[in-house]
């Protein structure tokens, strides 16, 4: 089964889902994403019924119906595992959870929901901070252990001023999402695809795996010179 956007009614999302067999099956995009609390969530539409997913999968699809509406997404068909197997149906379940490894490698993309966005000023702060971490990349020689002099002191030293204390709780923040605790991302996020075939979504933010493993790198060549 695959799921695709239909226009919203009365404020609310609706979807399409359709069965295919293999050989017709379309090109599609696999999410990857954390369920939530089963405690709280929202109604959506799924082919004129009603349907209950979790808040944070919900507000996966408002961000892609308003990507969709921009024309930043093209109406593509997705693989979501909540929408798309039958949860009540143990069965199907269990062979579906045996297929995951082909489902996300037959996906044209793997999308990684890493959630909405906090206060919008914290969430800006954290992709600046990270986006300029992974620009620094190039600095730094594939080293294990490098010296201090690979670090750049001016701008990565705690006490410059280019990036605040809040900057780096906001960034801080955004690398503990839950996302980054689920046991599945390894399988999801580490497919035979390549990275850039992999963006992680954060709210309207939007950066491929590698620029995340980029960052990071630099955090940690960084932290280990002082």
């Amino acid at each position: 089964r695959l799921l695709r956007l239909r226009e919203p009614e009365n404020d609310r999302i609706c979807c399409e889902v359709r069965h295919f067999l293999p050989p017709s099956r379309p090109s599609y995009a696999a999410l990857s994403y954390v369920w939530g609390s089963a405690w709280w969530g929202r109604l959506l539409n799924v082919n004129g019924k009603e349907r209950f997913v979790s808040s944070n999968l919900y507000s996966f699809l408002e961000e892609m119906q308003d990507r969709q509406n921009k024309g930043i997404w093209d109406g593509e068909w997705l693989w979501i595992d909540a929408i798309c197997i039958n949860q009540d149906d143990t069965s199907e379940r269990n062979a579906e959870v045996a297929r995951m490894k082909d489902i996300y490698e037959n996906a044209r993309q793997i999308i990684c929901w890493l959630g909405p966005l906090f206060v919008a000023r914290h969430s800006h702060r954290a992709i600046a901070i990270l986006d300029h971490l992974e620009a620094l990349f190039d600095l730094y020689p594939d080293q294990p252990q490098p010296g201090k002099d690979y670090c750049n002191d001016t701008i990565l030293d705690p006490k410059h001023k280019l990036f605040s204390g809040l900057d780096w709780d906001a960034l801080g923040a955004l690398l503990h999402v839950p996302w980054w605790t689920r046991a599945w991302i390894v399988q999801e996020a580490t497919t035979p695809k390549g990275a850039g075939e992999k963006p992680l979504w954060f709210g309207s933010y939007s950066r491929p795996f590698k620029h995340f493993s980029r960052a990071n790198r630099v955090l940690q060549l960084a932290s280990s010179t002082y």
